[in-house]
C-alpha cells in the first residue's frame, strides 16, 4: 500500500474489518427458487401476489407499502448473525426487513434496512442481533410498482470483535535516531520500535506513530473459531534502517499456531513538505486476517503544543469537524455514528487532515479493495 504524508497527517488504514464469520456454513437458508418454498410466504399489504419462478420468488408489487410474511426460521439462541438476501427490484429503494418471534407484530425497532438499486441483482447484506427458533421474517421490498424477485436468505453467525490494542506510547526519538527530512516536514524514528516515530512541522511536534501495533486473525480452537489477537509489539523483533534519504522498518513475530509475519513501513521524501510511504503486511500460512494497522498516525498525541485540541479535521466524505470529537450524533442514531470503517462509496477522495496552530497533516492513499 502506497500513501503520501503532506505537511499534514491523520491516519488509520486497517487491513480489512471484516465481521462475518467467513468460511463457515450458513446456520439457515431459503431458497426461494424451490417452488414448494414460495408457497410459504404470504402477500399482506400492497402486494398483488407472490409467483414461484426459476429465479425466485417474484413479488408483484400493487402500491407504496408493501410487504410479505415468511414462515419460521429456526435459528441459533445467542448469536449475532447477518441476513444476506440475493434479490433484483425494478425499482431502487429501501428494503426492510422486520423480525419476530412468538406473538411479536412488527416494530421499527426489530428491524433492519438498506437502500437498494434498481435493475441488478444485489446481494444485500444486513445485521441482526441473537433471535431463536421460531422466528418469522417481513419483508418490505423497495419500490412502489413493479417487482422484486427474491432468490434466497442465507444466515450466517456474525463475530462481532472487540478491539483489544493495548494504549500507545509516546516515542520520543533520541538526537541521531534514523530521520526523514522533507522540507518543513520532518519524520524521526526510534530505531527499537516499529511505528514508533515522531513528525514535527518547521520543527514543531505534531504527531506519532503508534508503538503497540496489535494485530487480529481467526482461528480454529477445539473445534470452533475465534479471534485471536496478537500485541505484535511485545511478541516481535523490530529492525529499523535508513535507505537512501529514507528509511525501512521491519516488525516480525509468530502467532499461537505457528505462522510467522512480517509488518514493513518504508518512508522517503517525496517533495518539500511530503513524505512517500509504503506498507505491507505478509503472513506464510493462510490466515482470515480482521484488523492489521499497515499505518496508524496520532496527532496531537502527548503533544505539548495542542494535545487533543485541533482546529479543523477532514475525511473527505465522511467528517468535518471542528474542535468536536468524531462520531457525532447531533444527526445520526447512535449505530450510525459509530463509523469504525467508513462506506468506501462515502469517501468522496481518499484524504484526511488535521489542522491545529496554524499547521496541518494530512495524508493520501492508493485506494485498494484489500485495505479499509
Amino acid at each position: 500500500m502506497r500513501s503520501v504524508l503532506a505537511p499534514a497527517f491523520g491516519l488509520l488504514v486497517a487491513w480489512s474489518s471484516v465481521v462475518a464469520a467467513r468460511g463457515q456454513g450458513p446456520v439457515a437458508s431459503i431458497d426461494l427458487r424451490d417452488p414448494e418454498a414460495v408457497r410459504r410466504w404470504a402477500p399482506l399489504h400492497d402486494v398483488r401476489a407472490i409467483e414461484a419462478t426459476p429465479e425466485g420468488a417474484r413479488i408483484a408489487i400493487s402500491g407504496n407499502d408493501p410487504y410479505v410474511r415468511g414462515p419460521s426460521v429456526d435459528l441459533p439462541e445467542g448469536a449475532p448473525l447477518t441476513a444476506t438476501i440475493r434479490l433484483r427490484s425494478d425499482r431502487a429503494g429501501m428494503l426492510q426487513v422486520f423480525y419476530m418471534t412468538g406473538a411479536q407484530g412488527s416494530d421499527e425497532a426489530r428491524s433492519a434496512r438498506k437502500p437498494v438499486r434498481g435493475g441488478v441483482w444485489r446481494d444485500v447484506t444486513l445485521h441482526l442481533p441473537p433471535l431463536g427458533p421460531g422466528t418469522h421474517f417481513r419483508i418490505d421490498p423497495p419500490g412502489d410498482s413493479g417487482s422484486c424477485v427474491i432468490e434466497s436468505i442465507r444466515f450466517d453467525v456474525r463475530a462481532e470483535i472487540a478491539p483489544r490494542w493495548p494504549a500507545p506510547g509516546i516515542p520520543r526519538p533520541a538526537a541521531g535516531a534514523p530521520t526523514v527530512v522533507a522540507g518543513p516536514l520532518t519524520l524521526a524514528h526510534d530505531p527499537a520500535s516499529f511505528g514508533g516515530y515522531a513528525l514535527s512541522i518547521d520543527g514543531r511536534p505534531f504527531a506519532t506513530g503508534h508503538d503497540r501495533p496489535a494485530v487480529a486473525y481467526r482461528a480454529a480452537v477445539d473445534g470452533r473459531t475465534e479471534v485471536k489477537w496478537i500485541d505484535a509489539a511485545a511478541a516481535g523483533r523490530v529492525t529499523v534502517e535508513p535507505e537512501g534519504a529514507g528509511l525501512r522498518s521491519r516488525l516480525e513475530f509468530r502467532d499461537e499456531e505457528g505462522g510467522s509475519w512480517r509488518l514493513l513501513q518504508a518512508f522517503r521524501p517525496q517533495a518539500p513538505g511530503v513524505i512517500a510511504f509504503e506498507a505491507e503486511c505478509s503472513v506464510d500460512a493462510p490466515r482470515s486476517v480482521y484488523h492489521v494497522p499497515l499505518m496508524v498516525v496520532l496527532p496531537g498525541h502527548g503533544l505539548v503544543p495542542f494535545g487533543a485540541s485541533k482546529g479543523q479535521g477532514m475525511l473527505a466524505g465522511v467528517e468535518y469537524l471542528e474542535n468536536e470529537p468524531s462520531s457525532s450524533t447531533a444527526d445520526l442514531g447512535e449505530q450510525d455514528a459509530l463509523r469504525k470503517v467508513p462506506s468506501a462509496p462515502k469517501l468522496t477522495f481518499p484524504l484526511m487532515a488535521i489542522q491545529a496552530r496554524g499547521r496541518y497533516l494530512g495524508v493520501i492513499w492508493d485506494r485498494s479493495r484489500e485495505v479499509a
